[in-house]
């Protein structure tokens, strides 16, 4: 049998926590996160709240957790108090197995490949006059060159490229 033979090919083992095995307990922060999130975001303005990103919402929740007396906290803390003791229950009355096996097969050898970006064939054919222009120039620089010429270069290059590609 030859070396690519799908026999030879060994599947790769990877783990999952068993989908009947208790889920965590969630924190305090948690619980008051996904309470205040949408009362955030109304605060915030109805056309304003919708073109905010998310990433947004989430710093403003945070600091508002920040700024919450530590009498206002009480409730959330107990909340998790509560969650974190309803885990320990459910993990010490579960018997089951925690991780469950999943199997990743490796691709063939001689699968097709994606076809080649547009850019990067631009790169390919232009690295080498790029390096000899540049010698001092590392790989990370070389890369940036070649993305500035990519993006300076003009429409009717760009689109030789770009029909080649498919």
């Amino acid at each position: 049998m030859s070396s690519n033979s799908t026999a030879d090919r060994k599947p790769m083992i990877k783990y999952k926590k068993a989908p009947d095995a208790p889920k965590r307990f969630k924190s305090a922060f948690i619980f008051y996160s996904t309470a205040k999130h949408k009362e955030i975001r109304e605060r915030l303005g109805r056309e304003k709240a919708s073109t905010q990103k998310t990433t947004h919402i989430a710093k403003v929740v945070s600091q508002s957790w920040k700024e919450l007396s530590p009498r206002d906290r009480e409730k959330w803390l107990e909340m998790a108090r509560a969650d974190k003791a309803r885990y320990e229950e459910e993990k010490a009355n579960y018997s089951g197995t925690w991780r469950v096996a999943t199997t990743l097969h490796p691709k063939h050898p001689d699968a097709p490949k994606k076809p080649m970006s547009a850019f990067l064939a631009f790169s390919n054919g232009k690295r080498k006059q790029v390096k000899e222009a540049n010698p001092g120039l590392n790989s990370a620089g070389l890369s940036r060159t070649l993305a500035d010429m990519w993006k300076n270069a003009p429409k009717d290059e760009r689109q030789k490229y770009i029909d080649d590609e498919y």
